[in-house]
């Protein structure tokens, strides 16, 4: 089986997130489809210098071709695959806005298993597959790895839209609450 879970660095990271209000997210290009939003990272800017960095790594098994990623998350003074012109400027910057942002009061993490073959259980795949942010209020919102989605296999996914984000986290199940 081939496991890819969030690291216990991108966990504390992303503990670190609750309480914070997010008002922007940064990436460095930005598909849309309807309420469906793809990027290769996001961005949340959490403080004036620090942000907090999503991104994906995508694989597949040998044999069966089977999907898998590995969320990454990580806290920098720079949001990640963005330019900065020499006087600092930042370059080329796709920005998604959160209008009436409330502070994150949990992060949920959910992972996603392939079909076991008995076979070859080697095939077989789990991973953390989505990130749902509960906002008070009861505003929330998603960063997911989702296949069939727009863009390319690498992408991250994001959405508010409820539906969306069923839909981007159907057949997954829950595996932690960080509060």
């Amino acid at each position: 089986m081939v496991i890819r879970q969030l690291s216990d660095e991108s966990i504390a990271t992303l503990r670190r997130l609750i309480g914070t209000t997010i008002h922007t997210i940064w990436c460095p290009n930005l598909d849309a489809a309807g309420a469906h939003l793809a990027a290769w990272t996001f961005a949340m800017l959490i403080e004036k210098g620090r942000f907090i960095n999503f991104a994906c790594q995508w694989s597949e098994t040998p044999i069966f071709l089977n999907d898998s990623w590995l969320l990454q998350v990580s806290e920098s003074d720079d949001p990640v695959n963005i330019d900065k012109s020499e006087d600092g400027a930042y370059r080329g910057v796709c920005t998604i806005s959160i209008y009436g942002a409330q502070p994150i009061e949990r992060v949920e993490v959910f992972e996603y298993q392939s079909e076991t073959d008995q076979d070859h259980p080697e095939e077989t795949t789990l991973y953390d597959q989505a990130l749902i942010f509960q906002c008070a209020g009861g505003r929330s919102f998603c960063i997911c790895c989702m296949l069939n989605g727009p863009g390319i296999a690498t992408y991250l996914h994001f959405s508010e839209d409820i539906s969306v984000m069923e839909e981007m986290i159907r057949g997954s199940r829950n595996r932690l609450v960080l509060t």
